[in-house]
């Protein structure tokens, strides 16, 4: 019940992540197997404790933006008229709110839940005029915030399947809203982007911050919400992509897909998303991703937390990519903006990938020819200075290195798969050092990451299926 700005400084001299403390207060508990009368109880208590400008909980207007969402799919489901009165007035309360401390410092993900918000929160409170204003301007923040190919600007997959399960959401509390959307973006771009995404039926690659945060989350596992999140954009835009392509580029957002029987592949090179700001962004271009039968060998380790290691888990060190040795791609500014001073690009032509990264001091190039069970790379740099490779393992991948100083074995108990690595050009040394993998915000695990480095700035290798 501390003032709202003491309660977040008391948390941060405390060293708690206030990210994590706002998951907390985003009142899911409507989503829970309580019963109605316990969901009414557990309300009065939140709004007793937690009053306007009391607690974290009003930190920022996003965290009122999930408790609208909460809020709104909450009074859908219930029938009794003195429970949805009853929650009309808390809904009352955060639109209040919201209107007071629009997040216009950034017109990002957080101004695009505001006007969600605002705009479901008037229209169930029947205030037509504003629930007109606010329509358009969620229409048009909408237009703002996705690329042409459907691809969301954040440049992070966690945040596209996040902004397309708040769409989903805001189409199901208020029907009338989605002729208006699906004319304003290109929903079915962004939802094949989400399938190509999920290299399972449960989930996805990480790509940018690994915000896990959901409109309505389970209880259980992530990866079950990631399915529930794709389940629930394509039910409510009606749009259930019928196959995963063999080949996907989605340039906007930087990124190729490559789907088939033997395994999923990624090739990652991603745009400096919120227009050029990077929020969300990783020194992660050229970094590829591989799965096979479902089972994930090469991964982003996604953030741990924002408040802790930031710019160790968004550096180019903990991806899976070619580099200078000790190069980065952008700096950091702080912790939600990186530079801009880069060009990026996928294409791909007669089953060659082509990825490349430029500055004006020089040209990172990575290649993939792509052949039956076979991935063959080509990297090379302008700079005349040795290459290095990275390889970011999942947790429960085992590497073994074979006789021949040039090939590597991976595997999992888990997966009668086996990855071969095999580098065809010399290579000066094998190095494998540990580091930590966050498979969702908040948590971590250890796993290894493998260091080739090249004599040159040039070097070819081969990924095999085994």
């Amino acid at each position: 019940m501390l003032p709202t700005r003491l309660a977040i400084g008391a948390l941060k001299r405390l060293g708690i992540d206030v990210r994590t403390t706002w998951e907390r207060e985003r009142l899911y508990f409507l989503n829970s197997n309580f019963s109605l009368i316990a969901k009414r109880i557990l309300l009065v208590f939140y709004y007793w404790v937690s009053p306007i400008g009391r607690g974290v909980a009003w930190g920022c207007a996003m965290e009122s933006s999930f408790r609208v969402i909460s809020l709104a799919l909450f009074y859908k489901r219930i029938d009794a008229s003195i429970s949805k009165e009853f929650v009309l007035r808390k809904i009352k309360i955060e639109k209040e709110f919201i209107e007071n401390n629009l997040e216009t410092h950034s017109f990002n993900n957080h101004y695009l839940f505001n006007v969600a918000a605002l705009f479901v929160a008037c229209s169930l409170l029947s205030l037509e005029s504003e629930s007109t204003k606010w329509e358009d301007e969620l229409l048009n923040t909408v237009l703002a915030q996705f690329n042409p190919d459907g691809t969301n600007f954040e440049a992070s997959t966690a945040y596209h399947f996040l902004v397309m399960e708040l769409l989903a959401s805001v189409i199901h509390i208020v029907p009338e809203i989605m002729p208006k959307l699906i004319r304003t973006f290109n929903y079915k771009g962004a939802i094949d982007f989400a399938h190509a995404c999920m290299f399972c039926p449960t989930d996805i690659w990480l790509i940018g911050d690994n915000d896990s945060s959901s409109c309505v989350p389970f209880e259980d596992k992530l990866a079950d919400q990631r399915q529930y999140q794709y389940e629930r954009m394509c039910d409510e835009f009606g749009y259930y992509p019928k196959n995963r392509l063999y080949s996907q580029i989605f340039n906007n957002f930087g990124a190729c897909f490559l789907n088939c029987h033997e395994f999923n592949f990624a090739l990652w090179n991603p745009q400096i998303g919120q227009g050029g700001k990077g929020g969300h962004n990783h020194n992660d271009c050229l970094s590829i991703s591989l799965a096979v039968a479902g089972r994930a060998f090469i991964i982003d380790p996604g953030v741990f937390k924002y408040s802790d290691k930031r710019d160790e888990f968004r550096s180019a060190a903990y991806h899976s990519l070619p580099r200078p040795i000790d190069f980065e791609h952008e700096r950091f500014l702080n912790s939600f903006s990186v530079s801009d001073s880069s060009y990026r690009d996928i294409c791909s032509s007669n089953n060659v990938i082509r990825g490349t990264y430029s500055n004006e001091a020089m040209q990172i190039i990575r290649e993939v020819t792509v052949g039956s069970q076979v991935l063959t790379f080509l990297d090379s740099c302008s700079f005349e200075s040795a290459l290095e490779i990275r390889f970011v393992l999942h947790p429960s991948v085992h590497l073994r290195q074979l006789d021949s100083d040039k090939s590597v074995i991976l595997s999992r108990d888990d997966s009668s798969a086996l990855l071969q690595i095999k580098f065809k050009s010399s290579i000066q040394s094998f190095d494998v050092e540990r580091y930590s993998f966050s498979p969702a915000y908040g948590e971590a695990d250890e796993a290894q990451v493998l260091i080739v480095q090249a004599i040159h700035n040039r070097i070819e290798w081969e990924l095999l299926v085994l």
